[in-house]
């Protein structure tokens, strides 16, 4: 936070102040957030809750910011979203794709009848 207060002293202010810290502190504290959220500890989310709570209170984020919790959802459920679509992809090249070049090949040429 030291860093963000520095900037902000040298001229950074309002959006460009909040881009700065969501690509950086806010990237590191969301890094792999789908692999650890899980098993953190209350206490712990309590903590980066305050943390946030505190950059948006010094007006290094802005209120509108969602907190960290709401982050970690948005993230599982995009991964998990990702992932749905390349089962329903992998699927499709597995057994759709094969099924329509064989109906394709067995289907009579009209061209060779003549």
């Amino acid at each position: 936070m030291y860093a963000l207060g520095t900037l902000r002293c040298h001229g950074l202010t309002g959006e460009a102040l909040h881009e700065v810290t969501r690509a950086t502190t806010m990237a590191l504290v969301r890094y792999a957030s789908q692999a650890w959220w899980g098993y953190t500890r209350a206490k712990d989310k309590e903590e980066l809750e305050r943390l946030i709570e505190r950059l948006k209170r010094q007006g290094f984020l802005s209120k509108e910011d969602m907190d960290i919790s709401q982050r970690a959802n948005k993230a599982d459920q995009k991964l998990f979203q990702a992932i749905h679509s390349f089962i329903h992809a992998f699927i499709a090249d597995i057994y759709i794709a094969p099924l329509q070049v064989g109906l394709l090949r067995s289907a009579p040429n009209p061209s060779a009848a003549e």
